[in-house]
């Protein structure tokens, strides 16, 4: 796997305006060197032709490299052509030896950090022309001058490369902050962006946390961030090798693997986010959405990483798992993108509310209770489930609202039907988490006059976060009001049978993908048996989801799974207020199955 080398383009990157300024340093250097000249007698008589060679040769050779050299190049150049001048005016000017090799260590010095050839380069320049002036002249002690300039260019060049390689390493360490994520040590946005532009060919994952905001708010941006680090060290093992991990911002992430293994690494990926993490007395559960755009021939890494983007949105917005960016991903974002601004006027014109579906007593046949079910009765796009708006809505900072508009619709179905008849309402764990929750219920039971003990609160297993969080008090308050708790899709969680002990959970409904499966499948058959039996045993209420025809009900009753309540579609689908109502008062009053069951 190629990645980007953290010490590749450490080589000075000179630009125009460094390239001017080194130009003109050197000119006004030797102009006053050439001023200084002339106004000292002891350079008589050869002063005039050395102080043209200072303020003539050198700003002529000077700004003719900078006109004919590449930028990167003209300090080096500019450097050698002055070396040349020092050497030309000791060979003619011999009285200025020792001055000559005080300035040609400066020159010397100047380039040091620049490379071993350029500083080879002006070091033979300037030994060549104070060993042609000294044979030529043969001034006063001018070997003895040479053997000490000679001894000095190796501490030069030792110290040079002390200077070079300190600055390498401090461009290191600021290059690795540039591109690599604080508290993740993973690399950030940009660091991402150079693996795609360098290695072609590469897959890219997007990968956005589902209920770090939640967990965040909740327990604190320390418990956030502690999180972060321990996802990004399973991240990190779970793709391994095969790509090359970087944390966007937040709670993203993104992933270039090669297209062999991002099937593979996409699934280790979610299970690694998936486990539970220990955080002080707190175990928290995450899930992930992904989204996978795989590299396509003309597409390059910037549009690779914009569709991973849109197929993890697309992910998010059917309840989280992998997606594949398609072409209809597109239009499924435009969409979303249409939605977001329209929000805020669902709530205003009352587009958002709840339809009902009844669940029956299995014996009788009779309502017993109903589920409300969110939806956005929207102008254009028709009907839409929570999954198209919920995050729309939790965006613009409503879910506050949202719950409250669950409880007034819910307690003012409960108020206009039969005593007997309860309702129960879908909580996310967003919603969970705040703890005036149980307050916004009891103020929709006082308005519409309904008891807390016909109301049930229906989470998901896996949001039942830990039994010192926000969530457990929440759940504890409720329960003291009377309202009950249902465990929602019970059995595709992580949840544990403590947590079904020291919580005040009423009811568990079963999945429905067990129970369609009664019919045909044995495993399924004894999987909502298992679960049924521990429903009884703690003496909680049994609900069967999703029984679709009465065929999935006779096999219930034929292999004596005892369950209590049965839903789903077999039974009635969800229907507005008006309709439930009618239908809920029927089955009660008359005491005989609905009429779908009869």
């Amino acid at each position: 796997m190629s990645t980007v080398s953290d010490l590749a383009g450490l080589a000075p990157r000179w630009d125009d305006a460094h390239a001017r300024r080194v130009v003109a340093l050197r000119v006004l250097s030797s102009f006053a060197m050439g001023s200084l000249v002339l106004a000292l007698p002891s350079f008589d008589p050869n002063r005039w032709w050395l102080a043209a060679v200072l303020m003539v040769g050198v700003p002529i050779s000077s700004s003719v490299i900078y006109l004919t050299t590449d930028r990167t190049r003209v300090l080096t150049r500019v450097t050698i052509a002055d070396a040349v001048w020092v050497s030309i005016a000791v060979v003619f000017f011999p009285a200025i030896y020792l001055e000559a090799l005080l300035i040609g260590l400066a020159l010397l010095a100047s380039v040091a950090s620049e490379s071993h050839r350029a500083l080879l380069a002006t070091a033979t320049v300037v030994l060549a022309g104070f060993v042609a002036g000294g044979v030529i002249h043969q001034p006063v002690q001018w070997l003895r001058l040479l053997a000490v300039f000679t001894l000095l260019l190796p501490l030069l060049v030792f110290v040079a490369n002390v200077q070079r390689d300190r600055a390498r390493q401090h461009r290191a360490r600021m290059r690795h902050r540039a591109e690599h994520d604080g508290l993740t040590g993973l690399r950030n946005r940009a660091g991402f962006a150079d693996v795609l532009v360098t290695t072609p060919f590469l897959s890219v994952i997007a990968v956005d946390l589902d209920g770090f905001k939640d967990i965040n708010d909740t327990l604190g941006h320390e418990a956030g961030d502690e999180l972060l680090v321990v996802l990004a060290k399973r991240l990190e093992r779970a793709v391994g090798h095969r790509g090359v991990l970087a944390r966007a911002g937040g709670d993203e992430f993104t992933i270039a693997v090669f297209v062999d293994d991002v099937d593979l690494v996409a699934n280790d990926v979610l299970q690694a986010c998936r486990r539970r993490v220990a955080l002080a007395d707190v175990d928290v559960s995450i899930g992930a959405s992904l989204g996978i755009a795989a590299a396509v021939a003309g597409v390059d890494g910037t549009e690779l990483l914009r569709r991973a983007d849109l197929a993890m949105y697309e992910a998010k917005h059917n309840q989280g798992g992998i997606r594949h960016w398609t072409d209809s991903t597109r239009s499924a974002s435009r969409t979303r993108v249409e939605l977001s601004g329209e929000v805020e006027q669902a709530f205003e014109d009352g587009q958002f509310r709840l339809f009902f579906q009844p669940i029956v007593d299995i014996d009788t046949g009779v309502v017993v209770d109903v589920e409300g079910l969110l939806r956005w009765e929207h102008p254009t796009h028709g009907l839409l489930s929570p999954a198209a708006f919920l995050e729309l809505v939790e965006a613009i900072g409503r879910r506050a609202t949202m719950d409250r508009l669950v409880f007034n619709e819910a307690a003012a179905l409960v108020a206009a039907v039969p005593e007997s008849v309860g309702v129960s309402v879908n909580i996310s764990a967003g919603s969970l988490m705040r703890s005036s929750l149980p307050v916004a219920l009891e103020a929709s039971l006082v308005d519409h006059g309904v008891s807390a003990e016909r109301v049930t609160i229906e989470i998901i297993e896996d949001e039942m976060i830990g039994e010192q969080s926000t969530a457990r008090t929440v759940l504890t308050d409720l329960g003291a009001m009377g309202v009950g708790i249902a465990i929602d899709d019970f059995g595709t969680g992580h949840s544990s049978l403590s947590r079904l002990r020291h919580l005040p959970v009423t009811a568990l409904k079963i999945d429905r993908s067990f129970v369609s499966g009664v019919v045909s499948n044995d495993d399924d058959r004894a999987i909502v048996r298992a679960v049924a039996d521990l429903g009884a045993a703690l003496d909680l209420v049994v609900v069967a989801e999703g029984v679709e025809s009465l065929r999935v009900r006779d096999e219930l009753i034929h292999h004596a799974i005892r369950v209590d309540r049965i839903q789903g579609y077999g039974i009635a689908p969800p229907m507005p207020m008006d309709e439930a109502v009618a239908f809920i008062t029927r089955s009660v009053e008359t005491k005989h199955p609905t009429r779908v069951l009869a």
